[in-house]
């Protein structure tokens, strides 16, 4: 942003001062951003090129997602308790915080290709 700050609209100065005092809404940011491209345009950009994603190719890659961490954690056991886990029952939980540190970074990895897979030739 190469613009003069007296020189903004007020809704862009305080947003840019929301931005250095701590963290902003996406539903804020999103808002500001589509009012304003002129202001935010690599943004706005990115955000149309998103928008012009269909919508089929975010169905096929939530569906691959959770296909895959379906599989991948079927025969694990399972963690449901929340917080109280640790409190009621240590060993049962440190058994499956074993397998997340065990199959988390498996996951992780298998989620930036399919991001790559399906979002890459879009540019993300």
């Amino acid at each position: 942003m190469k613009t003069v700050f007296s020189k903004l609209p007020e809704e862009v100065k305080l947003f840019e001062l929301a931005k250095l005092v701590g963290p902003i809404g996406y539903g804020y940011y999103e808002r500001i951003t589509l009012k304003y491209p002129e202001h935010y345009p690599e943004e706005y950009d990115r955000m149309k090129r998103w928008e012009s994603i269909p919508k089929s190719v975010h169905d096929e890659y939530i569906s691959e997602i959770s296909e895959f961490h379906d599989n991948l954690w079927k025969d694990e056991p399972k963690h449901t308790q929340g917080f109280m886990a640790v409190v009621n029952n240590t060993e049962e939980y440190q058994i499956w915080s074993d397998a997340w540190e065990r199959l988390r970074p498996i996951e992780e990895e298998f989620k930036k290709k399919c991001h790559k897979k399906h979002y890459g030739k879009y540019g993300f």
